[in-house]
């Protein structure tokens, strides 16, 4: 089965002008273990009408190696859906989105935030899976804030007047839930740190730690510790000093226009994936099935974070 990537370089800008102000709900994910799908023979008796010739798969730009990282899983869709699979990298958060909410892709991968959001913006999209994070045995994730261990910072309270770095605007843990952070200590970080940045991705915000370009920043426990075993930044630089409640994890979601037959067919792919080596390299378990409701811990956020900022 012939997989063909590409990747759109389209540069984006990101507007840093954000309303800050939440209260952080916590959330538990059950722990969960990934199902089998129905042999192949099952599928091929699947009703493929209005089935797209060619499945578009978007992705977030989590990491400078994403396209490397999901061609296994690309691959193993292509076979199971018995069609080819193009897969795009948008620029940044809100590029993914765009093409989601365009029709520029079948099925898409977004953070928990960036999910929320595209439904916001009318994007018709339905969730089939989500993974479960490798290390927790959940589907749920932490956001962190990180410095250099040799910053001389320990506290967010130790922060002040420092520079400080968030990852993106559409990231759950590299945006919401620290901002909620800040909002529940009377923090505003425009006035609080000496420099506010986007650093674009979690990679990004992690290597400013480490070369020393940003004092503190946003990140995860999914990716910090992907960028350790690669070498990418040395575990030692690094010191967590807040580590959040857990945020739900990244769903697949189809496109509502397309058959419930293509629907249940993506779901049970992505339900089947077994590589464990492929699996490492994503730092999960596999994947579970998900529903929309599965997210409404982040509108009950977003609706907090505006109805202060109102407030104030």
């Amino acid at each position: 089965m012939q997989v063909r990537l590409w990747r759109r370089l389209s540069i984006l800008g990101v507007v840093l002008a954000v309303a800050l102000a939440s209260v952080f709900v916590a959330c538990g994910p059950d722990a969960a273990t990934p199902t089998d799908a129905p042999a192949a023979s099952e599928e091929s008796a699947l009703d493929r009408t209005g089935w797209p010739a060619t499945v578009r798969l978007g992705l977030i730009p989590t990491e400078a190696n994403v396209l490397a990282d999901w061609t296994p899983v690309v691959e193993h869709l292509a076979a199971r859906l018995g069609l080819e699979v193009e897969v795009f990298v948008g620029a940044d958060y809100a590029a993914t989105i765009a093409a989601a909410r365009n029709g520029d892709v079948d099925m898409v991968q977004l953070g928990p935030t960036a999910y929320v959001e595209a439904r916001a913006q009318g994007t018709d999209i339905k969730p089939v899976v989500k993974w479960v994070n490798a290390d927790s045995g959940l589907a749920g994730y932490n956001s962190l804030l990180i410095t250099h261990m040799d910053s001389g910072i320990t506290t967010v309270e130790g922060a002040r007047g420092r520079t400080f770095a968030f990852n993106d605007p559409e990231s759950a843990s590299g945006f919401l839930v620290p901002s909620v952070f800040f909002l529940e200590r009377n923090i505003d970080p425009e006035s609080y740190f000496s420099e506010v940045s986007f650093a674009g991705s979690h990679e990004a915000t992690a290597l400013a730690v480490a070369n020393g370009d940003v004092d503190l920043a946003s990140n995860n426990n999914e990716t910090l510790p992907r960028l350790f075993e690669t070498g990418k930044v040395r575990e030692d630089d690094i010191r967590i000093i807040w580590t959040s409640a857990l945020i739900p994890t990244d769903p697949i979601s189809v496109q509502n226009s397309l058959p419930e037959s293509f629907h249940t067919a993506v779901k049970e792919a992505f339900l089947s994936f077994d590589d464990p080596a492929a699996l490492d390299v994503l730092r999960i378990q596999g994947w579970i099935p998900a529903e929309d409701g599965d997210y409404e811990i982040i509108r009950t956020l977003e609706a907090t974070k505006a109805q202060l900022a109102g407030a104030n």
